[in-house]
């Protein structure tokens, strides 16, 4: 791309704005709540002008419509220009949300400004060179075999990213990267991945319809890697019902530190799969044998779940009474695709499923999910049961918590509450649910046959927070036992 001097871009909510620059640096100016944004790309000679950089403070305001002080502003750039451009903004007074200087030959950028997200790679991370074809001491074989990944994305620059991070784990061997699906089946044929890492945008097929593909050719755990807009959302899910086994969120500038162990954790935990997850159908509402079942409004239903939860919790939620008490759900989910999650439910339920705002009442025919990002747990009591959202540090490395949420009901509903663990990798929720148990709380916990995950139930099941152990298909049954009306609290 030719940028002439004071090149700008203006983006709408959903613009992406894809280069790469050889000097200089790149500044992106966006709203906090999303909206449109603009990337300016400004040469090395006028990274210390400072009437330059006046007259671009000055511009922006205008071009977005707002105060200056609503715009908030990242920075990335080859050293030393992105320095001088950063320390003469600061002594403009300019505040920078996120700043990315990297000493490189070239720099691929990224820019969602609807978003609010900024990503970089560099040229010398390897581009197209697996890491196995490499001289990396980090992966060099420590006898054990590793886990073979193939990374398909679209673009170079995410390739080069996630390549980067996979490659510092000495269990882990990238076996080759592909931008399409047709090369991506070459690679798959060639190399027999043990864990695929897909993006939803490919130039020849989308992400969605090469997983649904190979799905019915063979079956290898994958997980998307997407930006998750609210418009991808429900392709993820898509993808996610069709047998992905988890979803990540492409990084952001100011992520990139804490992307390793993420993506580290969920391609070994990936890998441990062994089979395909059972699929279960929703049934036609005609033929849930539970839609007129009576419950007992006054209690409150708690539920948390982590990898293959979402899943689970489209059948769950699918196989209860048309009315039900009230209900809270804890998903470990990245934002944007919590509210994407909660439509596609409220569409499947009879009942009202949203995504939780602070101050919402916990009602009969509601069902609750917490926003991604956001703790939720509940406060008041009886009629003004509601939950409070908050960002307090993440507990387990999870934010929204499960443990945060069953804590409350321990605290708030005590007695009146029935609390289920489903599938999940790691220990949140464990000691909350064992919190609900010891209040005198209901708890089951998913059988180990039926999750894709055995994490959380098993370590709830451990420390004895687990009173009921059922099957996913059973567990909507075993609550209309315990939410039946008049249905003695365990002791």
């Amino acid at each position: 791309m030719i940028r002439p001097k004071g090149y700008w871009k203006k983006l709408s909510a959903d613009g992406v704005c894809a280069f790469s620059i050889e000097e200089g640096a790149c500044l992106m100016g966006h709203l906090p709540g999303g909206g449109t944004g603009i990337v300016v790309w400004i040469q090395s000679s006028d990274c210390g002008n400072s009437a330059v950089l006046e007259s671009l403070l000055r511009r922006a305001p205008a071009l977005l419509g707002c105060p200056s002080n609503r715009i908030q502003w990242k920075l990335a750039g080859l050293k030393p220009c992105a320095e001088t451009l950063r320390s003469r903004l600061t002594s403009l007074g300019l505040v920078l949300e996120g700043v990315a200087e990297r000493e490189a030959k070239k720099l691929e950028i990224q820019a969602f400004p609807g978003l609010g997200r900024l990503r970089v790679a560099t040229q010398s991370t390897p581009v197209e060179v697996a890491p196995s074809q490499t001289s990396s001491p980090l992966q060099k074989n420590s006898g054990a075999p590793r886990i073979k990944v193939l990374i398909i994305d679209d673009s170079k620059s995410i390739r080069s990213l996630l390549t980067g991070v996979l490659a510092r784990d000495p269990g882990i061997e990238v076996v080759g990267m592909a931008g399409s699906a047709q090369e991506a089946m070459q690679l798959i044929q060639q190399h027999k991945p043990d864990v695929l890492t897909l993006d939803i945008h490919m130039p020849d097929m989308n992400g969605v319809d090469f997983h649904r593909y190979l799905m019915g050719q063979l079956w290898i755990p994958t997980i998307i890697v997407s930006s998750i807009s609210f418009e991808e959302g429900p392709l993820v899910l898509a993808a996610l019902e069709q047998g992905a086994v988890d979803y990540v969120q492409k990084p952001v500038l100011e992520e990139l530190p804490e992307l390793g162990p993420v993506m580290v954790e969920k391609i070994k935990t990936a890998a441990s799969i062994k089979s395909r997850p059972k699929r279960s159908m929703l049934p036609k509402k005609s033929e849930n044998p539970f839609r007129n079942v009576q419950l007992d409004f006054e209690q409150v239903l708690a539920i948390g779940s982590s990898t293959g939860g979402t899943e689970a919790l489209r059948l769950l939620l699918g196989n209860l009474p048309d009315r039900i008490p009230g209900v809270v759900i804890v998903q470990h989910i990245p934002p944007i695709f919590s509210a994407a999650f909660a439509k596609r439910m409220n569409e499947l339920c009879p009942f009202e499923v949203k995504e939780a705002e602070d101050g919402d009442s916990v009602q009969p025919n509601r069902v609750l999910i917490a926003p991604g990002d956001f703790h939720m747990q509940l406060i008041g009591k009886g009629k003004a049961l509601r939950v409070r959202l908050d960002q307090s540090p993440a507990r387990n490395g999870h934010r929204p918590s499960v443990d945060v949420l069953f804590d409350s009901v321990a605290r708030q509903v005590g007695t009146q509450a029935v609390g289920v663990i489903l599938t999940g990798m790691g220990a949140d929720g464990a000691k909350g649910l064992l919190k609900m148990r010891q209040a005198g709380a209901r708890t089951i916990g998913q059988s180990e046959e039926s999750c894709v995950v055995y994490g959380m139930p098993r370590e709830a099941a451990k420390i004895g927070a687990v009173e009921h152990v059922a099957d996913l298909d059973k567990i909507p049954e075993l609550l209309t036992k315990l939410l039946a009306p008049g249905k003695k609290k365990a002791a």
